[in-house]
């Protein structure tokens, strides 16, 4: 579909031009609209290292990020304590 195909494109996008933050974050939007939380998460994430002021990805990762504890949580998984 639709997702599918856009999710190509991005990851397309990325291969040319590896530093392209705006298409990072898009592959993420992409990800996150297919369930893929865990990989849309590390997109953000991709697009904040390549832009730093780039706040919608930052908004994104910060969701994505309680995204995933909220699953953590769910699944009865505890965060690690630091040593």
């Amino acid at each position: 579909g639709h997702l599918e195909a856009a999710v190509d494109r991005f990851q397309q996008a990325i291969g040319h031009q590896p530093d392209f933050a705006e298409a990072h974050n898009n592959l993420g939007l992409a990800l996150w609209a297919q369930g893929a939380f865990e990989d849309a998460t590390a997109s953000f994430a991709s697009a904040l290292h390549w832009r730093s002021d780039y706040t919608k990805a930052e908004e994104n990762l910060e969701r994505g990020r309680l995204m995933m504890a909220e699953m953590d949580r769910k699944a009865g998984k505890r965060p690690v304590d630091g040593d």
